[in-house]
């Protein structure tokens, strides 16, 4: 067998800054809303209304995909939880599934079933399917 030829990985140079998670951004005793007119609008990035629990609030659009997985029922609502909310050179926020965020996982402990994760998006649920699909 040929051997690949393994480096340190780094993370390449980007200008988004990654600002968290929805959920994390909101907080406890927070809210997130939908605003009806613009979740129909199909020309529209949908809008979410994030609010604190102090009353404090922000409407951050979710990027393209984001919208169309929403708008198609693909992604729920706990799914827009675990989003990541990412900012641009142009300093606009926006939520997007494709967070900088990296799970890894111990190779012995997926070979035998036990992965556990550490990070929130991909669930206990999540890794039990792939785990299972994998077999």
């Amino acid at each position: 067998m040929k051997s690949l030829k393994f480096e340190t990985y780094e993370r390449p140079a980007t200008t988004v800054e990654d600002y968290g998670t929805v959920r994390e951004q909101v907080g406890k005793g927070g809210t997130i809303g939908l605003l009806e007119d613009n979740f129909k609008d199909e020309k529209k990035r949908v809008a979410v209304v994030l609010k604190k629990a102090d009353g404090s609030s922000i409407i951050v659009a979710c990027s393209e995909r984001t919208s169309k997985a929403l708008r198609e029922k693909r992604a729920t609502l706990p799914n827009l939880l675990e989003m990541s909310i990412l900012v641009g050179e142009n300093g606009i926020p926006f939520i997007s599934s494709q967070g900088g965020r990296i799970q890894e996982f111990k190779v012995d402990t997926i070979a035998k079933g036990e992965a556990q994760p550490k990070a929130s998006f991909l669930t206990k649920e999540t890794l039990d399917a792939m785990l299972v699909a994998a077999v």
